[in-house]
């Protein structure tokens, strides 16, 4: 809708030239998908694991994770994801590079995958022009373009 108005006010602006992330994104995404899929294909062996759905970083911190019965079974990237977006890798002293060395190609695809599927899912695209609103979707587009650039070398 934004790109087809005859007019564009200042939100309008600020939007598009946020936008290419979103189509980058998408781009990966779908990338990603397909090596995801080929690899299940294959039935190879992948380490599966419970996640938490809620962390909590003190606990996090003093090595007490303790589960709230909302709990599922996935890949054990998806933890690394959790930890990555609910508390920004510069607070946990937490090298992710290093985390992904040691993990298998599914798991590194699986983790990268994930975490920009939620944030992709965070954005409010049907946006009502709001000071907020803006803010929430500038914000969000810093992070996925920051993710990308983190971990650029390993999405090739």
């Amino acid at each position: 809708e934004i790109e087809t108005k005859p007019y564009h006010d200042d939100f309008d602006w600020i939007i598009l030239s946020k936008y290419y992330i979103v189509l980058d994104t998408r781009i990966i995404l779908y990338d990603i998908q397909n090596d995801i899929f080929k690899m299940i294909d294959k039935e190879s062996e992948e380490y599966y694991g419970i996640i938490f759905k809620n962390i909590h970083q003190i606990k996090y911190k003093n090595g007490l994770i303790e589960p709230n019965f909302d709990i599922y079974y996935g890949p054990i990237a998806a933890l690394f994801s959790k930890i990555y977006l609910a508390y920004d890798h510069k607070e946990l002293d937490i090298d992710f590079k290093k985390k992904l060395d040691k993990m298998n190609v599914f798991n590194k695809k699986y983790f990268f995958f994930i975490s920009l599927y939620t944030y992709v899912l965070n954005l409010n695209l049907e946006i009502i022009p709001s000071n907020s609103n803006l803010q929430a979707f500038i914000s969000i587009t810093k992070r996925i373009k920051r993710f990308i650039d983190l971990f650029k070398d390993y999405l090739k």
